[in-house]
């Protein structure tokens, strides 16, 4: 797994701070709106576990697979700090913001039944996993 904590706030598009030395820095941070590019170089420089789950929710790479069917979805989820043990980027779920199609609804409800969080109609989607 890569740990290259700067280069992985770059591929997402988040301000990087080195730790000061009286601060631990942060623990867990926020991702959202991850789009099928920043998944797939997040991939190809090895920052994501293909087999990484958040509870009850599909894979990583499902969630990859799902959004390449999908593009007009978007990822969310969580970094965690590489001073943890549990060092990762984690998905919570998949948002879109665009009008679906009656596919994209039935896709989507298929794939993420399972779902903590589930809100898809023609306007959109919202799936969180706890």
């Amino acid at each position: 797994m890569n740990k290259d904590d700067k280069r992985r706030h770059e591929i997402l598009g988040l301000r990087f701070e080195e730790p000061q030395k009286d601060k631990q820095g942060y623990d867990i941070r926020p991702i959202e709106n991850v789009t099928l590019q920043q998944l797939q170089t997040l991939k190809e420089e090895d920052f994501l576990d293909l087999e990484e789950c958040q509870n009850d929710s599909p894979s990583v790479g499902a969630i990859i697979d799902f959004i390449e069917e999908h593009p007009n979805f978007k990822a969310h989820g969580y970094i965690v700090t590489p001073v943890r043990s549990d060092y990762r980027v984690g998905l919570e779920g998949v948002i879109c913001s665009s009008p679906l199609t009656m596919q994209d609804i039935v896709d989507c409800t298929k794939t993420f039944r399972y779902a903590d969080g589930l809100d898809v109609d023609e306007e959109g989607a919202w799936v969180w996993y706890d």
